[in-house]
């Protein structure tokens, strides 16, 4: 396993456009990533997966959060 931190722009934790850390903390559960903790309320992450490769675990968050499907 790997660990990446994630910096995510744009997603709001706290006011308006609500992403609720615990909603956020479960949506990468189900992408499949293990260990996952947020760092200083924030819309920060530190989390590990078996994937190597960054460019792609960075598109499957991307086009998750895009989405809106949360």
């Amino acid at each position: 396993m790997t660990t990446y931190i994630t910096l995510l722009r744009s997603v709001n934790v706290s006011g308006k456009n609500l992403l609720k850390m615990d909603v956020l903390r479960q949506l990468m559960h189900e992408l499949g990533f293990h260990q996952i903790q947020t760092y200083i309320l924030s819309e920060n992450l530190i989390l590990q997966s078996a994937e190597q490769e960054a460019h792609l675990l960075s598109q499957q968050i991307h086009d998750t959060l895009v989405s809106g499907k949360w």
